[in-house]
């Protein structure tokens, strides 16, 4: 064969070409590698070389990576690139771990998790180009994730400290030019801190506190806002191993209950980042303190909704409205979660509180499972929990004295009745109820439920799902009334909201104490409002797991109607 074919069956079959023929192989993917411009079948070819015992392959292969373009590189990234960093770093592991930095940072290499084994050093100057970028340019359109992937990985105290500060000048800045909106430097000071709370926790302890003048407000703000994570859910939480780090950390934010509480805070966001940092590093005495924090936070509340009624349009009287409720249930719960019942039923007395806290109630007593992409309601469950298979409580004392809260408060603002009207916190005092105690408490939860109201359908509707999660038999009125009321608020126009409530509320009326009844209700009510196709899965669901025979007409009308398999809410 000529010498072309000859190059091109080498190629393809190195390993397999005969020991005899094996110099003119290697001698062909040579020529090869030297003539041609096609830089991934260059790598392979190298690749192969290696693979029968060649050597001295190292700058063909930087060449041959370097050159090969982003879209290449990730198409080829596990099958040729990867061999080849493993063959390099062997004998330039500095090399291998630059190039992997960049092409991560500049998200040429996706999947950050995977090819960062490679990345056993970097230089401080590439760290400071890469903070350089995140300090100059905006990237709210485009991704961070490799660059901060990269910093955090080979992260110090140092570093730490060097963002902190950088994002304490910026605060500075802005709070000094309020006239202002700073949109750059709101931008930068977000990404530096995603930089930031992905740091390990004790570099971020000691950066801190290394950063830190006790009794400094604007230091003060800056490490709370950087350390509240508690209720993020897109963060993880702050874990500090060192224990005098730890102690450390935690005296400082202590120490700093009283300073906080001195300043404006017109909003309250300083005193809940205050309270999810000591969520993380205190102990179940520090109850105390998350306690006052909350009290202030309510008080503060109070005092710009009086400002605001009074006239006041400024910072005190906006900031009233504003409820950070969550995150200090969040830190409180998260601080100590058995210690927190009492301060829970306290704060069932607060209106600003009731709702949050009623729900933090409810946490340990709801089934730990996850409503699928195609189911939002566990039927199985509801049928098990009728049965009598339902697991005990695992504090069923607990699970009482809940209870035991939930009725006095509902017995408190049913006192407080406005003309028929449900009192603000109510329907979710009784949604809480009947998923902690809806067996013995059904009539109570009931009855509120069935207080009119014109936006709490979404409430009343979780109320009575979890009732039929207790294993109560939903009266077929109190369906009814839901449905009607919702398709009264609804009759000229349906958010988006809507549309998504409306099958979950039809969905209840087959799984009612007269299912034939609730199934009749329900195809009336389909004549007046269309469902097609995938809106109609929750209600084709229901009537499958109603067992009753009045299903099976009306799941053979909608299968027969050509339209049902359209998209949409008519």
């Amino acid at each position: 064969m000529d010498a072309q074919t000859f190059e091109d069956v080498a190629r393809k079959n190195a390993a397999r070409m005969p020991a005899a023929l094996r110099p003119k192989t290697i001698a062909a993917m040579r020529n090869f590698i030297e003539s041609t411009t096609d830089y991934p079948a260059r790598l392979s070819t190298s690749l192969d070389l290696i693979e029968i015992g060649e050597a001295g392959l190292d700058g063909v292969i930087k060449d041959a990576i370097a050159a090969i373009s982003g879209s290449d590189l990730r198409n080829l990234g596990l099958h040729y690139i990867q061999p080849a960093l493993e063959y390099l770093r062997k004998t330039d592991p500095a090399w291998v771990s630059e190039w992997v930095a960049i092409q991560i940072a500049e998200r040429v290499l996706y999947y950050h998790e995977h090819w960062l084994p490679f990345v056993t050093t970097i230089s401080d100057g590439l760290v400071e180009k890469f903070l350089q970028r995140l300090e100059t340019e905006d990237f709210k359109h485009a991704s961070c994730e490799g660059i901060t992937a990269v910093i955090v990985a080979h992260a110090d105290a140092k570093l730490a400290a060097r963002i902190f500060a950088k994002v304490r000048e910026l605060r500075h800045k802005m709070e000094a030019e309020t006239s202002q909106r700073h949109e750059f430097e709101w931008q930068v000071m977000r990404q530096l801190a995603t930089v930031f709370r992905c740091l390990p926790g004790d570099v971020v302890a000691a950066g801190v506190l290394s950063s830190v003048t006790g009794g400094d407000p604007l230091d003060l703000k800056v490490a709370a806002d950087l350390l509240s994570r508690v209720a993020r859910p897109d963060v993880d939480w702050l874990l500090i191993a060192d224990d005098e780090l730890k102690v450390g950390f935690r005296a400082y934010l202590k120490s700093s209950v009283d300073l906080v509480l001195q300043q404006d805070d017109f909003n309250g966001e300083e005193k809940a980042h205050l309270a999810s940092a000591i969520a993380q590093v205190g102990k179940p005495e520090d109850m105390a303190d998350m306690v006052t924090l909350i009290r202030a936070d309510i008080e503060r509340m109070r005092r710009g909704r009086a400002a605001r009624m009074a006239g006041d349009n400024g910072p005190l009287g906006h900031g009233g409205y504003m409820s950070y409720a969550f995150w200090h249930i969040a830190a409180v719960m998260h601080l100590d979660s058995a210690g927190a019942e009492h301060v829970l039923i306290a704060l069932l007395r607060e209106p600003e509180y009731l709702s949050e806290a009623a729900a933090a109630m409810v946490r340990d007593c709801m089934p730990k499972t996850k409503p699928t992409l195609n189911q939002t309601f566990r039927h199985d469950l509801m049928w098990a929990a009728r049965e009598g298979c339902v697991p005990s409580a695992s504090d069923d004392q607990r699970r009482r004295r809940f209870a035991d809260a939930l009725n006095s408060g509902i017995k408190r603002l049913q006192e407080h009745d406005q003309d028929g009207k449900p009192v603000a916190g109510l329907k979710e005092l009784a949604t809480a109820l009947a998923a902690i105690d809806g067996r013995s408490s059904a009539a109570t939860v009931l009855d509120v439920i069935a207080i009119p109201g014109q936006w709490d359908h979404a409430t009343c509707l979780s109320a009575a799902e979890r009732l039929l999660m207790a294993g109560i038999v939903l009266p077929a009125t109190t369906a009814f009334a839901l449905v009607d009321s919702f398709l009264e608020r609804t009759e000229k126009w349906m958010q988006d909201s809507d549309k998504y409530l409306l099958p979950r509320i039809l969905a209840l009326c087959p799984i009612v104490d007269d299912p034939a009844a609730g199934i009749a209700k329900l195809r009336d009510a389909l004549s007046t409002r269309r469902l097609w196709g995938y809106s109609l899965r929750e209600i084709v669901t229901a009537l499958g797991e109603s067992r009753s025979d009045a299903a099976v007409d009306l799941l053979y009308e909608l299968a027969s109607a050509p339209q049902t398999f359209n998209a949409g809410i008519n």
